[in-house]
């Protein structure tokens, strides 16, 4: 029995170190939710584009796919005078987000000529697929493919935003 009254006297010093370490009674309740935003989405439209002759660009929409991710920011690469502009609207016809594309169907062409020069000619396709990609934007209701032939405007077509999105 002699060593348990000087285990008592080592112990006693050390409890009241030894509650200072015991967990707290409550816990971390923040103040309110953080708001969850949403991841952003980027959308692939794949298109086909008819030549009508001397009539207006028909434009078909083919197929629609999502991811997730973001847009890279894009290579300020200066487009011809003849490209195509597709655009998400929302339901009152306001532009949410755009993209432009070389046109699909006008090509220029560079060849060898017979005598060995390079030349180069404008070719037009009669029907081309391209696609596109936009960022998803949750109140798009129209797509728009504007065409702008030698800097004009020349044809707009509107479209419905596909549903299985």
């Amino acid at each position: 029995m002699f060593w348990f009254p000087r285990f008592l006297r080592c112990l006693l010093p050390a409890l009241p170190l030894l509650a200072a370490c015991s967990r707290p009674a409550y816990s971390y309740q923040p103040l309110s939710t953080p708001a969850t935003a949403e991841a952003p989405t980027v959308v692939f439209l794949i298109f086909r584009a008819r030549s009508t002759g001397q009539g207006p660009l028909q434009v078909e929409l083919l197929d629609t796919k999502t991811a997730a991710g973001a847009l890279k920011q894009p290579l300020n690469q200066p487009l011809g005078p003849n490209y195509l502009e597709v655009s998400e609207l929302d339901a009152s016809r306001r532009v949410l987000a755009s993209a432009r594309v070389e046109h699909p169907l006008l090509k220029d062409v560079e060849y060898q000529t017979e005598a060995g020069a390079l030349a180069r000619k404008a070719v037009q396709l009669p029907e081309a697929e391209f696609f596109v990609r936009l960022r998803r934007e949750p109140g798009a209701a129209f797509l728009r493919v504007a065409e702008v032939r030698a800097q004009q405007p020349a044809t707009v077509i509107d479209l419905p935003f596909p549903s299985k999105l």
